[in-house]
């Protein structure tokens, strides 16, 4: 089943859609060769589409090669993360969601360059600027179980104060989306609690 082993590092690993989904920083599983993002199906690995572009990224200051940090299911759609900028020749920001058939199709992969939430990481208190948003917009976090862990309605066009402390939320990796009165995604990312 596994071959040879990875040529690179295997970072995360989730079930979707019945079969084992490995993502890190490698070039392939076994004889098998693909981009950092690899499905076992029917005892056998094989490639997602053409996978998570290996290249050098900058981002926020930090410089370092493509690959896939965590993973997550979430109503059928499988949450991937990382470092990165394209996914199955999309251009992406850090993360993307896959939809079925997952080796086909990348259906979302939107991130708008007037949101920040900062600081990342942080220690449960952060803020959200979500500059040039419709009123009404709001944004959604999970948990890399793709449990909704929190849903806030943010302040139009302005900064958001997001206050965490107390709430029964964990240190680790949380995605974040926000989205439109009529539920249109407007950005997604990734932040850390510590």
């Amino acid at each position: 089943m596994f071959g040879t082993g990875s040529n690179g590092s295997v970072l995360s690993f989730c079930k979707y859609n019945g079969n084992i989904i490995a993502g890190g920083d490698f070039e392939g599983i076994g004889s098998t060769n693909a981009n950092n993002i690899m499905e076992l199906k029917n005892n056998s690995w094989v490639a997602m589409g053409s996978g998570i572009k290996p290249d050098n990224i900058t981002f926020g200051g930090y410089t370092g090669k493509s690959h896939v940090s965590v993973m997550a299911v979430y109503k059928g759609s499988l949450f991937v993360a990382g470092l990165f900028d394209t996914v199955g020749g999309i251009s992406v920001n850090n993360i993307a969601i896959w939809s079925e058939p997952a080796q086909q199709k990348v259906i979302t992969s939107s991130v708008n360059e007037n949101a920040m939430l900062y600081p990342n990481p942080n220690k449960r208190t952060f803020y959200i600027n979500a500059n040039n948003y419709p009123a009404g917009s709001y944004v959604e976090f999970y948990n890399m179980f793709g449990q909704q862990t929190g849903s806030y309605t943010l302040n139009a066009g302005g900064l958001s104060e997001i206050n965490l402390q107390g709430k029964s939320v964990s240190g680790g990796i949380y995605l974040y989306r926000i989205s439109s009165e009529d539920g249109d995604v407007l950005s997604s990312g990734r932040f850390i609690i510590l």
